[in-house]
């Protein structure tokens, strides 16, 4: 009869320490302050995204602005702006059912007034988890990214 494999693997006898292959690769996380991450992020961006968040009128057009800007960022660059795609593609089509359901009508000239509490909801929204997107980067150690 043959004996049966060994989860520590050859050579290690059950309960030693570092056995197991899932044990054996442990990342070392380094501490990350929010300074670190609001750098990150850029300035340019959490300033727009910021202003959005509390004026109402100008919240839309400085999502776009946050937006252009986060080309800027060095961490996790292609997963922020798709962040941004998806999170556009949600306020338009919430505007547009929006209208649509209030006028029975498309109007673009009146989408702007519908769009805007939902922009300055997503630039709050974005406000909070850019830095945290950026947080995790950094605690990972990844390297930043060449600008485009």
């Amino acid at each position: 009869m043959l004996p049966l494999p060994s989860v520590n693997g050859p050579g290690v006898a059950p309960g030693q320490p570092g056995g197991a292959p899932w044990q054996a690769q442990q990342r070392q996380y380094s501490q990350v302050t929010l300074q670190q991450m609001l750098k990150a992020a850029t300035p340019g961006v959490m300033i727009a995204l910021a202003l959005g968040a509390l004026i109402t009128p100008l919240s839309a057009p400085l999502f776009l602005v946050a937006w252009a800007l986060s080309t800027r960022i060095r961490y996790r660059r292609a997963t922020i702006q798709r962040t941004f795609l998806v999170i556009a593609v949600i306020v338009l089509a919430i505007s547009l059912f929006s209208m649509a359901a209030e006028t029975g009508g498309f109007d673009l000239f009146s989408l702007p007034g519908y769009a805007q509490p939902w922009a300055r909801l997503a630039d709050f929204v974005l406000f909070l988890t850019t830095p945290l997107l950026m947080g995790q980067a950094l605690r990972n150690r990844e390297p930043p990214e060449e600008m485009p």
